[in-house]
């Protein structure tokens, strides 16, 4: 079975940290590395079947075959995140003590439309704000064939409020990640959109291979 779209509404996006370029080739290495050897499980969706989330038995074949488009408002265009999780982290127990602000009162009503027109039970989702996650997202292929850096992520939620092994695991995962990289600065010619504080992006070896062959990169 493949990874499918996401139903839930996440909330408003916290900050990646570093910024890598990971071509498909790049992420079943990824996905290989977390799952065989960190023992994570590939969330197939956020869907619950008796309170327990659909994992993929094999995670490299669940892999979507290409990189998401640059999204129309309201109109995805492939798989824009993957989700990783321990069994041991149990499914939406987590609580932050944290109030609610009013952009996660307009995640619950995009959430529960989005489920309403999925013909499912808002309830009967995984909620990455209380649930323990490592979520990747994606490079995007723009319209002007550049990449959109990719992100590591853990839960739906600012740092402080996340538990210290999601924390701890998103730095090492950042660290795998940089230690088979080719740093590019934020400057570089393939850049297509220079920053006023240029930052770093490290691509994979795939990825790498791609700007050397003519790529470029947004940022």
């Amino acid at each position: 079975m493949k990874v499918t779209g996401r139903v839930f509404h996440a909330g408003p996006c916290h900050s990646c940290g570093m910024q890598f370029l990971l071509l498909p080739s790049d992420e079943r290495e990824l996905v290989a590395w977390l799952c065989h050897e960190l023992g994570l499980k590939l969330l197939l969706s956020d869907a619950l079947a008796g309170g327990h989330p659909a994992t993929a038995s094999d995670p490299i074949a669940a892999l979507p075959e290409s990189l998401p488009l640059q999204a129309r408002p309201f109109q995805p265009r492939g798989i824009y995140e993957l989700t990783f999780w321990h069994p041991g982290w149990g499914v939406n127990n987590w609580d932050p003590q944290r109030v609610p602000d009013t952009r996660d009162h307009v995640a619950d009503i995009l959430t529960s439309g989005s489920a309403a027109q999925a013909g499912v039970d808002a309830a009967t989702l995984l909620d990455p704000a209380r649930t323990p996650v490592l979520r990747l997202r994606r490079c995007v292929l723009r319209d002007d064939g550049s990449l959109e850096p990719a992100g590591v992520q853990g839960m739906a939620l600012p740092a402080r409020y996340q538990p210290a092994e999601v924390l701890r695991l998103r730095a090492k995962t950042e660290r795998w990640l940089r230690r088979g990289s080719t740093r590019f600065a934020g400057n570089h010619p393939h850049l297509t959109r220079e920053s006023s504080h240029p930052a770093p992006v490290y691509a994979r070896r795939h990825a790498t291979a791609w700007i050397h062959s003519g790529g470029r990169f947004y940022f």
